[in-house]
């Protein structure tokens, strides 16, 4: 009775001793899984954050884009603008020019006629 009595003390302390052990590391794994449920917890907030980020900066980049666009039919526009003030001006200029070109010929008739009648009153002095 007494070995058995032993057995079933050691047996029972072994059982224990087991117990004991599984308990630390039921607990430890619970540690872990409480860690690995903050870190993913962080991790999400971490996504979120990101997906934020990344959806204000499509919005950014939408407006960035009509942005230029709109610069860029505003600068298209003012082209077309300064286009047509240079035709306008290249068409003025020549019209300047023609008119003064004519003023030359009638000056240059001028000058003629002035010799001419500088002539005639000599020879009207002389006779």
């Amino acid at each position: 009775v007494e070995e058995l009595e032993f057995d079933i003390r050691s047996k029972r302390e072994a059982v224990d001793t087991y117990v004991e052990l599984l308990k630390d590391e039921h607990a430890a794994a619970a540690r872990r899984e409480k860690e690995l449920e903050d870190k993913l917890a962080l991790h999400e907030e971490v996504v979120e954050q990101y997906e934020s980020d990344l959806s204000d900066a499509k919005e950014l980049v939408e407006e960035l884009e009509f942005d230029i666009r709109s610069k860029r039919e505003a600068v298209d526009t003012y082209v077309e603008l300064l286009k047509d003030e240079h035709a306008a001006a290249a068409r003025r200029e020549k019209e300047l020019e023609d008119k003064l070109a004519l003023h030359e010929e009638v000056v240059e008739q001028y000058e003629s006629d002035l010799s001419d009648a500088k002539e005639l009153v000599e020879e009207l002095e002389f006779d």
